[in-house]
């Protein structure tokens, strides 16, 4: 068994409007895929105080390589409260 899958919650940053979140999101899935990581999606949390979620899928030596990392750091869409679930694979 093996991480595979990461729920990420947060305290988004503020893009001004809807348009500017999803160019947002396209962004940083490409910074993704650079690391070997897909966004599967993304979108508001329900019964959270974050209020933003996305999910990510890859593994986990990939996953802690984006962490350091400027690109990631500039496209990454949560400004605070990170919290991250993550999920096996059986």
């Amino acid at each position: 068994m093996k991480f595979e899958y990461y729920i990420v919650y947060g305290i988004g940053k503020d893009f001004g409007s809807p348009e500017k979140v999803n160019e947002a999101f396209e962004k940083f899935g490409e910074v993704l895929k650079k690391y070997n990581m897909e966004l599967m999606f993304w979108g508001g949390s329900f019964g959270t105080q974050e209020g933003l979620v996305y999910a990510m899928k890859g593994k986990m030596e990939d996953y802690t390589s984006m962490f350091g990392n400027q690109d990631y750091a500039d496209a990454h869409p949560i400004e605070s409260g990170q919290r991250t679930n993550m999920v096996l694979k059986f």
